[in-house]
């Protein structure tokens, strides 16, 4: 016995349900074919580094107002790497949505914390002549790329849930 569920254009029974629920699946596929999980576990990685080094940061040389959008992004990059891993192990459309947001914010973080150690590399405390100075702006030119890094990955997770997204009712 199916149940049967009233809508204003007519009557539907769960077994239509279930196959519009299967064609919705078929179609949020495409957020697979991206390698969410190779992709979330870069945006893991890359979170825990950025974590340890700019914690190591902070006991050479401690300026908080440069280092924050770095010490606080590895927040965003680790929860929206699990979230893309999460939401390859389990496919839901609500999943694909808390996964295309999450890496949102970690497009945000990254794009502001390369823009940020771009310039604090450029123009580091004057101080040109010091060994110590160039260690920081190479250091920054690594959280740079880091952030380059994360940046790109992030983006590949917002394409392929928004593409995902796009294709399913």
């Amino acid at each position: 016995m199916s149940s049967v569920k009233f809508e204003s254009f007519g009557v539907k029974t769960a077994t239509e349900d279930e196959e519009e629920e299967q064609e919705a699946l078929v179609k949020l596929r495409t957020f697979q074919r991206g390698q969410p999980t190779l992709l979330g576990a870069v945006q893991i990685v890359i979170g825990i580094i950025l974590m340890v080094k700019v914690g190591a940061m902070f006991f050479i040389d401690v300026h908080f107002q440069i280092y924050s959008t770095s010490y606080w992004g590895f927040l965003f990059f680790i929860t929206a790497g699990s979230m893309a891993i999460s939401t390859n192990r389990k496919l839901s459309v609500r999943k694909v949505k808390a996964a295309l947001w999450t890496s949102v914010l970690a497009v945000l973080a990254a794009g502001g914390g390369a823009v940020l150690h771009f310039y604090v590399g450029f123009t580091y405390p004057s101080c040109h002549t010091n060994d110590v100075c160039f260690y920081l702006g190479l250091s920054e030119m690594a959280l740079v790329a880091l952030h380059g890094v994360e940046l790109v990955v992030a983006l590949l997770v917002v394409f392929f849930a928004h593409r995902a997204l796009s294709s399913s009712p």
